[in-house]
């Protein structure tokens, strides 16, 4: 299938997120007002391409070239399929075969649906960041114990299936419990091993219709807890943190999207209770402008 690369782009990896932990006083404030949502207050974007320079499709292998370093299952379970009534005109589908999840932190089993990560060149020092993109589960979608959707990662990247890092850096992963019940996972180095989640029961992931999620995270002042998070469902302002401390060092920036989609979630396993599917619009990272200070 031939298609317009200038239309039809794709980021192969969702979502604003708060934090609070065991030992933080973090306040966080949650909202379901409405309110603009975050993609048309940022002048700069980029969206990677879902199709090559001849305009075909890209295949599992191109797939799997352009997932970094750490990734997973994109030969495996990822294709891009054309899709009429999608947010865009072609999607990502991802396979998770009946049982398959993801396992024990630590251990060598085998990990199912997708792992990858995207660090779009453009983004680099980046403070305040917008990812936006839309989700489909089919209507007979079984929700299981638990899942994941990609989010925003900055500094070094925390993988969610192994031990905390110690270097700098933070991760905030969009994830569903039992019956669809949405909240987002958090990790920073002040938290070691540990994984927060906030935003419980603040929204629900429906089946049989495609869901547009929003995320914006804006990064504190080193060493001050004064940074922010917002995520929007349906265009809808679901929770806002505004005293998160994603960083300590002024070099730690937003540096793109981490997307682990499958059943199983960053703090504990999961398996798929049947072999199900779910579909990915293009992925959208928004930012400021960066501007040089000027001699």
């Amino acid at each position: 299938m031939k298609i317009d690369t200038n239309k039809l782009l794709f980021n192969t990896s969702g979502i604003l997120i708060g934090l609070f932990a065991a030992g933080y006083a973090i306040s966080d404030q949650f909202t379901t007002q409405k309110a603009s949502a975050c993609a048309a207050r940022y002048s700069v974007s980029s969206i990677q391409p879902i199709a090559n320079a001849s305009g075909d499709l890209l295949t599992p292998i191109e797939l799997q070239a352009m997932a970094g370093a750490r990734e997973y299952g994109m030969l495996e379970h990822a294709k891009i399929i054309p899709m009429r009534g999608a947010p865009s005109p072609a999607v990502l589908e991802v396979t998770v075969p009946k049982g398959d999840g993801k396992p024990e932190r630590g251990t060598a089993a085998p990990r199912s649906g997708i792992g990858m990560q995207w660090t779009p060149f453009d983004v680099a020092g980046a403070q305040s960041t917008c990812l936006s993109y839309s989700i489909y589960l089919p209507s007979d979608f079984d929700f299981g114990d638990g899942g994941m959707l990609p989010g925003l990662f900055g500094g070094s990247r925390f993988d969610g299936f192994e031990k905390g890092e110690s270097k700098p850096g933070f991760a905030a992963r969009v994830t569903w419990r039992e019956k669809g019940v949405g909240e987002v996972s958090v990790q920073i180095p002040k938290l070691g091993d540990k994984i927060s989640s906030i935003g419980r029961d603040k929204f629900q992931l429906a089946r049989g219709r495609w869901i547009s999620i929003e995320q914006e995270l804006q990064l504190n002042t080193p060493k001050r807890p004064d940074g922010k998070l917002r995520l929007w469902i349906d265009g809808e302002l679901r929770f806002e943190h505004d005293k998160l401390p994603w960083r300590d060092e002024a070099s730690t920036s937003v540096e793109g999207v981490v997307g682990n989609v499958g059943f199983g979630t960053v703090e504990r396993p999961g398996q798929a209770p049947r072999e199900s599917k779910i579909l990915l619009s293009p992925f959208e990272l928004r930012w400021q402008q960066q501007v040089s200070a000027k001699k």
